[in-house]
């Protein structure tokens, strides 16, 4: 976390800034998902949450089938999740692809093998949780390790820009950019 500026030897490019539309949740407009350059149907309108404190994402079950369907399955012995498509992510008209190898986890077992499975919770091992996501989808770590993030507090606004370590998550909480 890098408090009070932004730190552009974290990211490449210049910062595409989004204007919040509720500064409580870091929340900005979702326009939808791509994948394989098709826009998914949306069951309803959703709100993006930018959140450090989630790990991965979080979204609507509905929405998770919605990109399992179009990504394929993640098998959970590993095989070929870097032939997973990206998945685009769409904030404010801007399109955000984020690579398989962001949003599968690998998790080391016991026996020295890995199991696979994708960053991301539909809440439904809690019923409160679900309903919310309804609603939102989790913009986390699973993003924001591909997207360096500022969050302008000033001017209510949440810039992003390529990172330049995808493997170090370096949140910015910027009182003036």
């Amino acid at each position: 976390v890098f408090l009070g500026g932004v730190n552009p030897n974290y990211y490449t490019g210049e910062l595409k800034y989004h204007d919040m539309i509720n500064e409580v949740y870091y929340m900005l407009k979702f326009d939808g998902v791509k994948v394989n350059g098709q826009l998914l149907p949306m069951k309803n309108t959703l709100k993006a949450i930018i959140d450090s404190g989630t790990p991965g994402l979080a979204l609507p079950k509905w929405f998770s089938d919605a990109i399992l369907g179009a990504t394929g399955p993640v098998t959970s012995n590993c095989e070929g999740i870097s032939q997973l498509p990206d998945i685009t992510f769409i904030v404010d008209g801007t399109e955000y692809p984020v690579p398989s190898t962001d949003y599968v986890v690998a998790i080391p077992e016991e026996n020295g093998t890995k199991t696979c499975q994708t960053q991301w919770s539909t809440g439904q091992e809690s019923p409160g949780y679900a309903k919310f996501l309804e609603n939102f989808i989790i913009l986390g770590d699973a993003f924001m390790k591909t997207y360096y993030s500022a969050f302008d507090m000033e001017n209510q606004r949440i810039g992003f820009a390529l990172a330049k370590n995808p493997d170090a998550v370096d949140v910015n909480f910027a009182g003036q950019v």
